[in-house]
């Protein structure tokens, strides 16, 4: 359905335009001399259906149910490699093909962001399922890059497509985590992950590094993640979503210190069976985790190219 709302959209941005190339667009909007309301309401059309894709409020419906229902594996490539290319082509149509009615837009984008963050957030805190509240942390996340995306400068740009590589690598990290111990215990309730730091240190460890990443602690890459989108709202004068995008990190940082406290503090009768893991999870976690700390510390090279990427849109 949302697609067919999205393409009804292009279909209108071709009548209007002309044309179906992206970066022609703009010029085929001034030529034709339309006004700014029906190109405003063509782009909220096709905006549909990238927000269903990247599960953004009021599309992000689909996401717990699926999350949970789908295969793990399944659900971390939903999670990570699907929503970045959302969110890719998402910034590249903005950007080229709807200048004109930046303004418009990128209020529209605020506001969604808001929502987006703060549902997922408040509905996260309340989730006994790991699937289903590391689902409804996608939502917020999707919240957060947003901020970079409305700010409309080279920097937002720089910081979202920052956001979106460090976000796909921890969450990798903690969707192959989720992997690794449902295929032991069959479950994927929070509360089994009891005494995890116990029955697999190293598997509670890499939790711990990928969990405080996504809450947006120092020294991992979530951290710088949130202080480059936070700060491309302060310099495009967006200090308000800036401060709403702080405090939804702070409600972030108690469901995801839920989650440790079951695996560090709680006691559990299976603490004496081991989570044996096989040597491509060893390594793949391995990588994920140092890529969540090197984000994190030496993060100038990943900045640089994100700004190559960003400026490339301008």
């Amino acid at each position: 359905m949302t697609s067919a709302i999205m393409l009804y959209g292009f279909s209108l941005l071709f009548a209007f335009a002309g044309t179906t190339n992206i970066y022609e667009l703009a010029q085929g909007f001034m030529a034709g001399k339309v006004s700014v309301g029906l190109i405003l309401g063509a782009l909220l059309l096709v905006l549909v259906g990238f927000g269903f894709k990247v599960s953004m409020v009021p599309f992000h419906f689909w996401a717990p149910d699926v999350y949970e229902g789908a295969p793990t594996p399944v659900t971390g490539f939903l999670s990570t490699a699907s929503k970045a290319a959302g969110f890719a082509v998402l910034m590249r149509v903005l950007i080229a093909a709807f200048p004109m009615v930046a303004p418009s837009w990128v209020v529209i984008l605020a506001v969604i962001s808001v929502a987006t963050m703060t549902l997922g957030n408040a509905i996260a805190l309340a989730q006994k399922n790991i699937k289903r509240l590391l689902a409804y942390s996608s939502i917020a996340h999707a919240g957060y890059v947003l901020i970079g995306i409305a700010a409309v400068s080279t920097m937002g740009i720089t910081a979202a497509v920052f956001y979106l590589v460090v976000y796909v690598i921890t969450n990798l990290a903690a969707f192959g985590i989720v992997a690794a111990f449902s295929r032991v215990s069959g479950s994927d309730e929070i509360s089994d992950y009891a005494a995890l730091s116990r029955r697999a240190p190293w598997l509670g460890l890499a939790m711990l590094i990928a969990f405080l990443s996504l809450a947006g602690m120092p020294p991992f890459g979530g951290f710088v993640a949130k202080v480059f989108v936070f700060a491309a709202a302060v310099k495009s004068d967006m200090v308000w979503l800036a401060i709403v995008g702080v405090l939804n990190a702070i409600v972030g940082l108690y469901y995801y210190l839920i989650v440790l406290k079951v695996v560090y503090l709680y006691r559990s009768e299976d603490e004496d069976k081991p989570i044996p893991l096989t040597r491509p999870y060893v390594l793949a976690l391995a990588i994920l985790i140092v890529g969540v700390i090197l984000a994190g510390t030496i993060f100038g090279p990943l900045y640089f190219w994100s700004d190559t990427a960003a400026a490339a849109l301008f």
